[in-house]
């Protein structure tokens, strides 16, 4: 290989990496949710400045990130690099699952928690990641299709039910010494389907 070829493709190798590097990193700790506020607390020693300035940092990166990925897109996919590095999530203080009930003669049951028994429609979504992304707060577009799947499935299983809800449930992960029993009490988001 000619010398120029050798610089062309060192070249070509750090642009790569530099480029899966930056799409594989993923966003920094924002203050939109409780498991980031929670991780700003702790780098910023419950210090209000220094937490802004992190928060500000943090904007700043994701910013950045966001329009190299939207203006290397094409090249990631075409290389099969589109996938972040969130295959090791953290702990948390919460613990999330979703939820199917049905509504017969006004009564709400539970059908179906995670968890529990296999369900083919919440197996499809089976990337912790992205199951973690439909128990977020925002109602978007996947917990849109999502929920409307489940519901209309669990419409069709279950004739003599009125409405299905498909919700998902908060619950503390206890401390230490703590009672060991988890408590989904705290709702984040519901989606009901009528018949």
């Amino acid at each position: 290989m000619p010398r120029w070829g050798e610089h062309a493709l060192a070249a070509f190798v750090a642009v790569h990496l530099l480029l899966i590097g930056i799409t594989g990193i993923g966003d920094a700790p924002t203050r939109e949710s409780r498991s980031d506020r929670a991780t700003l607390k702790h780098l910023a020693f419950d210090n209000d400045a220094i937490e802004d300035r992190i928060v500000a940092s943090s904007e700043r990166w994701n910013r950045f990130r966001g329009s190299v990925v939207r203006a290397t897109k094409p090249y990631a996919r075409c290389c099969g690099t589109y996938q972040m590095w969130r295959m090791f999530a953290g702990t948390h203080r919460h613990a999330s699952r979703i939820e199917l009930a049905v509504r017969i003669d006004g009564d709400w049951q539970t059908v179906w928690a995670e968890g529990a028994d296999a369900d083919p429609v919440i197996d499809y979504y089976r990337f912790r990641h992205y199951r973690r992304r439909l128990k977020g707060k925002k109602k978007d577009r996947r917990w849109s299709t999502f929920a409307t799947r489940a519901a209309e499935r669990t419409l069709a299983e279950h004739p003599d039910a009125d409405e299905v809800r498909v919700r998902v449930m908060l619950a503390t992960i206890p401390r230490p010494g703590e009672s060991a029993d988890l408590v989904f009490d705290d709702e984040i988001k519901t989606t009901v389907v009528e018949r």
